[in-house]
């Protein structure tokens, strides 16, 4: 929300009587980020500027990876040394993935499931995704041939 002197306002966030915030939990002063909670002032300081970093690192023999936070350390241990991994298994066929969103996506792609079909109204041009039919529409535009289809 913006006050009627153009200072962005924040909830809880005193001003003194020129109308700056004095309070450090809630203004960075290096980048101009403004946040009226401190835990979030925190996460922000050690993402950008390096302040006050916990580094977690891989347990690994051999692994040099850390990260800033913990759960970014938990994924990688899935993604490179499959440790704690729950493989999603696709119903119709032998893939299997350690995201369910890709066996998702695969199952879209490969098998035709959960596929929203998109459809020209002209040519009768489809596609399962939106991107490429706005892209035909644009061809059906230009050449008003809608026999033509991507």
């Amino acid at each position: 929300m913006i006050s009627r002197s153009g200072k962005k306002r924040i909830e809880g966030v005193e001003r003194n009587k020129w109308g700056q915030i004095d309070n450090k939990d809630v203004w960075d002063r290096r980048c101009k980020y403004m946040n009226g909670n401190s835990y979030y002032m925190k996460v922000h300081k050690a993402a950008k500027h390096g302040i006050n970093v916990v580094w977690f690192s891989c347990d690994q023999d051999n692994c040099d990876y850390k990260a800033k936070q913990a759960g970014s350390v938990k994924q990688h241990k899935r993604d490179i040394h499959n440790i704690d991994v729950v493989w999603h298994q696709c119903n119709s066929c032998d893939y299997r993935a350690k995201q369910a969103s890709s066996v998702k996506l695969q199952k879209r792609n490969v098998h035709d499931i959960g596929v929203g079909w998109h459809q020209c109204d002209s040519s009768g041009y489809k596609s399962k995704q939106a991107s490429n039919l706005k892209r035909h529409k644009k061809m059906c535009t230009k050449t008003k041939n809608h026999t033509t289809q991507l």
